[in-house]
């Protein structure tokens, strides 16, 4: 068999081609973007866990975060992405590759006087070459929306585990604010029976027992919305940790203490700690090289394509009976209406679209550390004021006391200075709470970033 010289010179020159093409580049990321797309390597596992268990000691909390990121739904959601993400880029990887295809056949014709069958056999090696980068780009693209893919899991896990954490502060503020309701109850109800004792012993008055039964009234209505607000927060943990139906022990649930609070400060490259941040940078950057790729479609494709053909009337004839065909094709679509060009704009437009949330995303980074950090800062503050204010209640309730008991001043003194003291006492549970969760709203918006402590 002879191999025409001009479709092995054609060969030569599409291959030559392709090895010394130069992708079209895009316009360089806008001043701000500190980092080049060339620059994304494979995502790194923050290792949610460990990080928690870096920031805090608490073995039941730990416990049930590591059942909510095995049972959460949400969490294998995620994780099917990622799935979806690598199948995409595995597919994209195999566009590189020679494709091999094997066709069989067999087929018979009849006539009046006689019939006869012949068997067919083609088989096909082509390779299509990636003069332009369309194929690299996408498969560049298709490796940022894992990457993506594998941070946005990453982000997912910090919003359930610092639910479970917001969720478990508040059932022990709403424990210790049911607790201390329940105490007051029973101190209001003595002091009512003490002031019914002094009535028949003519020492109080009717008015003093009256304005007493009121503050315990008054303390028992607080009761049913505590109560049903803990009810509903354990409800939501018992959700967060992916088993609503099976009740967890909170019996003796105390406060988390955090390793690392915003008094610390961070280092200026702490965003980069954030998935969430890697995330979206890794679509932006997506967004740039599917733009690319849908530029490089204007340009014409390249194919070398070897066909192997053999057919006769037996299977033996097959192997005697061949011809080989050595192919080198170039296509070019000459006019489509302008959907190409429509479809380089969309893309464009939908890069831009993707560098504008990237740029977004930072400065809500930056918004929520710095807000975090100043109520963290002023919570403390008001803390420290509401304790001065407790001891100058109780200061007041101390001395209404002795007057009353003296003769000196009326009940209603006694009554305004238990009020004051059992409010405020109710209002030190809400702000020390509110006081923990600015503390882990900051650790949040650090993405829980504990590497800047070392």
């Amino acid at each position: 068999m002879r191999i025409n010289s001009g479709v092995v010179l054609l060969t030569l020159t599409c291959l030559l081609s392709g090895c010394g093409s130069q992708r079209v580049k895009m316009a360089a990321p806008e001043a701000g973007d500190a980092r080049d797309r060339s620059q994304a390597s494979s995502p790194v596992d923050i290792n949610v866990v460990k990080r928690w268990q870096a920031l805090i000691e608490h073995p039941q909390l730990m416990a049930l975060i590591q059942q909510a990121l095995t049972n959460n739904p949400e969490q294998h959601q995620y994780q099917s992405r990622i799935e979806q993400a690598e199948a995409l880029l595995k597919s994209r990887r195999a566009q590189d590759e020679l494709k091999v295809e094997i066709a069989t056949n067999y087929s018979h014709q009849q006539t009046k006087r006689d019939g006869f069958g012949a068997f067919g056999l083609d088989g096909r090696l082509s390779y299509e070459l990636d003069i332009w980068g369309r194929r690299d780009a996408n498969q560049q693209a298709a490796l940022l929306a894992w990457q993506a893919a594998s941070y946005q899991k990453q982000v997912a896990e910090i919003a359930l585990t610092s639910d479970m954490v917001q969720s478990w502060i508040e059932i022990v503020a709403l424990q210790r604010e049911l607790a201390l309701l329940q105490q007051q109850v029973k101190t209001n109800q003595t002091i009512l029976q003490l002031q019914k004792s002094r009535l028949a012993g003519g020492v109080a008055r009717v008015l003093d027992v009256l304005q007493q039964q009121e503050v315990l009234a008054q303390t028992q209505a607080l009761l049913p919305d505590i109560e049903s607000r803990l009810a509903l927060a354990k409800h939501r943990l018992q959700l967060l940790a992916g088993s609503p139906s099976t009740p967890i022990d909170t019996s003796e649930a105390t406060y988390p203490e955090f390793a690392l609070t915003p008094e610390a400060g961070v280092t200026s490259d702490i965003l980069y700690f954030r998935p969430d941040i890697e995330a979206v940078w890794r679509q932006y950057h997506q967004g740039e090289w599917l733009a690319e790729a849908s530029r490089d479609e204007r340009w014409p494709t390249f194919e070398l394509s070897a066909v192997l053909s053999s057919g006769g009337a037996s299977v033996s004839d097959l192997i005697e009976e061949w011809v080989l065909r050595l192919v080198a094709s170039a296509t070019y679509q000459v006019w489509d209406g302008g959907e190409q060009s429509a479809q380089e704009l969309l893309a464009d437009a939908q890069a831009r679209e993707k560098y504008h949330i990237y740029r977004q995303r930072v400065q809500q980074a930056i918004y929520e550390i710095h807000t975090s950090q100043l109520e963290e800062h002023y919570q403390r503050q008001a803390l420290a004021k509401l304790q001065k204010q407790r001891a100058a209640a109780d200061a007041v309730l101390k001395q209404a006391e002795l007057s009353y008991a003296s003769g000196e001043a009326s009940y209603v003194n006694v009554l305004n200075g238990l009020l004051s003291v059992q409010s405020l006492t109710r209002r030190h549970i809400e702000e020390q709470k509110t006081l923990v969760l600015h503390q882990l709203a900051w650790l949040r918006a650090t993405g829980l970033a504990t590497e800047f402590t070392n």
